[in-house]
């Protein structure tokens, strides 16, 4: 199939993988939109992409912007189906050609956490969405007098915070992993032969690749976005 790039647009950057014949050979981030620009005219690929801040105007690059009016190997059973994000459906792509016929749940922990249900023949249920680690902390200093504006450890702190910064570490970050293990619990005790994908920025606070049936894919969203390239 030759070489081609996949976009993702977040909130705070922007993630270009190259693929050649449906394998990665190399990956990049971007703060800047402008230097963005320049690499996927420099490089002159076709690109999919998928946004969540908008859709720039892009001269000169073949870019084709992912929606809900792509061919997908699976059906929206949701009220809006026009709705459902790109970036949600990038990764549902990616994970429904990962684990064929499978009961999935993807787990998008990034500036928000994404949930999203996969029924085994092919569904997809509808999902929800919460704040994500870095949110928790600025809602806490955003909207109170005296917290400080606090960014996530490398590691776990202790479950009993000995300070104020302490206290905040732990309530975010254990009630971040136990409000997912809540989700992949409830989820797993319906469904014996099911998969769960975790993907996103934050999954290595998540990440247990030795329990059955849990997966984690840093890749998916992308992956998803060159399956996607396949059906044009």
């Amino acid at each position: 199939m030759g070489k081609m790039l996949t976009l993702d647009m977040g909130n705070t950057r922007s993630k270009v993988a190259l693929f050649a014949n449906n394998r990665c050979e190399d990956f990049r981030v971007f703060h800047n939109i402008t230097e963005l620009e320049a690499y996927l005219r420099e490089m002159a690929l076709p690109v999919v992409a998928c946004s969540v801040t908008g859709r720039p105007a892009f001269e000169k690059i073949d870019i084709h912007w992912l929606d809900t009016r792509f061919k997908m190997p699976f059906r929206l059973d949701v009220d809006e189906p026009e709705s459902v994000g790109a970036d949600r459906l990038a990764a549902v792509l990616g994970a429904v050609n990962l684990y064929p016929k499978k009961e999935l749940l993807i787990v998008d922990a990034g500036t928000c956490i994404t949930y999203e249900y996969v029924s085994a023949d092919g569904v997809y249920w509808g999902g929800a969405i919460s704040p994500g680690l870095d949110l928790r902390y600025r809602a806490m200093h955003d909207h109170t007098a005296a917290l400080p504006r606090l960014k996530a450890l490398e590691g776990l702190p202790p479950r009993e915070g000995k300070d104020t910064e302490g206290a905040m570490h732990a309530g975010v970050l254990f009630g971040f992993i136990a409000e997912i293990k809540d989700r992949i619990h409830a989820f797993q005790s319906k469904n014996a032969d099911s998969v769960v994908i975790i993907t996103g920025g934050d999954a290595s606070f998540l990440a247990n690749p030795s329990k059955t049936g849990i997966f984690v894919e840093p890749m998916l969203l992308h992956l998803g976005l060159n399956y996607a390239y396949q059906s044009l």
